[in-house]
């Protein structure tokens, strides 16, 4: 009998999963000269690890718009954006105070936060009132990295999203993420404005404030969504990796790239990526990279804007790293969605449908695409 291609792929990695050693130590080797080289294609100039992303102007006239952008995304490139909040609500440049942490407790009196990355497990509430800035700006909690170079404290986390259970997003009946949804409109311009993608922006924004030496400690998001985050005041460190090499005979199970678990890794961690996010600039983190935030100072706060979008997938980064990503347990919210892509397994109703929910365009579009020539070619073209 035929096996649907998604439940074939499901069977075939549990049962890999089954006989392959299910690894606790498992040795993140982030080298490979096929992932050496086809980063430093898609990064700035250098020698070595960690390499540079790329910084590019979203600005009219500039290297970047929505299509080229996307040919990052496609291939799970991290990219810096400049110039590319203009004619939205967080264009920083031209007003640096409207969403420094100050203006953004007044604007959001009733937003309750918590903390986040702390090295005690947290409570499922919200207690921090958004209100009380002067209080909570210059509140400390240490991370627990193991890591001298990592976030040595825990940043604050608004996650007007959506709430975990038991958590409060904000006091009052004020509906808060339906004022979010209306200043995140419209999109910048550097990214796709298609059904598919407003849905997921629209319905993931969540703010991060980090006091100096505060940030996110090194882990792996399960989503297959690219990242944005938006540095809105103040500056931050990253540092980010790319997919490991998981070792023939062993799986990595869930949980392997945690919060904080990089650090602990058998032989460490080495980030892959290095960069400082400036006020006003945008940094494209793929689906599947580990990434670690700081706030390197002189501001006592830095504040960020970050959401997920779907259009287009990182569907190059998928096909390229599928011997490691199949290894990798932390991944494994994607499998099907990977498999559907491959296998163009669209469920009811037809092949068109199956792409248009999957957020990517007919093949012969993307072939087209990612062809292109010209004064805006694309990375793809090769």
């Amino acid at each position: 009998h035929h096996i649907p291609a998604t439940m074939a792929s499901r069977l075939l990695l549990c049962s890999l999963a089954g006989s392959l050693g299910l690894a606790d130590e498992v040795v993140l080797d982030l080298a490979g000269t096929d992932a050496v080289s086809y980063y430093k294609a898609l990064s700035d100039a250098g020698e070595g690890l960690p390499l540079s992303p790329k910084r590019l102007s979203a600005a009219a006239g500039g290297e970047l718009d929505a299509e080229s952008f996307a040919a990052y995304v496609r291939r799970g490139a991290p990219v810096i954006v400049t110039d590319g909040l203009a004619g939205t609500a967080f264009d920083v440049a031209s007003a640096p105070e409207k969403w420094a942490c100050e203006a953004i407790a007044k604007r959001f009196p009733t937003g309750r936060m918590k903390m986040e990355y702390t090295d005690q497990p947290g409570g499922e509430e919200n207690p921090i009132s958004m209100k009380d800035v002067n209080s909570w700006s210059k509140t400390a909690a240490h991370s627990g990295a193991k890591d001298p170079a990592a976030p040595q404290f825990a940043p604050f986390y608004w996650g007007v999203k959506g709430a975990d259970e038991g958590e409060q997003l904000w006091d009052g009946k004020k509906n808060l993420l339906k004022e979010m949804r209306k200043l995140m409109q419209p999109l910048p311009s550097f990214l796709r404005a298609t059904q598919v993608n407003k849905e997921e922006i629209l319905g993931s924004p969540e703010f991060w404030f980090a006091g100096v030496g505060a940030g996110a400690k090194a882990h792996m998001d399960s989503h297959c969504e690219s990242t944005v985050t938006i540095q809105l005041a103040g500056r931050k460190k990253w540092r980010l990796s790319w997919p490991p090499v998981i070792a023939n005979g062993t799986f990595a199970k869930e949980g392997t790239l945690g919060d904080g678990r990089p650090y602990t890794a058998k032989g460490g961690w080495s980030p892959t990526h290095s960069l400082t996010l400036e006020a006003g600039e945008v940094l494209l983190i793929p689906p599947a990279f580990v990434h670690e935030s700081q706030n390197t100072g002189p501001e006592d706060c830095a504040p960020s804007l970050t959401f997920q979008f779907r259009d287009p997938p990182a569907a190059g980064l998928f096909r390229r790293f599928h011997p490691r990503l199949r290894r990798l347990g932390d991944f494994n919210e994607c499998w099907d969605r990977v498999s559907a892509m491959a296998t163009f397994q669209s469920g009811q109703g037809g092949l068109p449908k199956g792409l248009k929910a999957l957020g990517i365009a007919p093949l012969s579009k993307l072939t087209k695409m990612d062809g292109q020539q010209g004064s805006r070619s694309s990375p793809l073209a090769s």
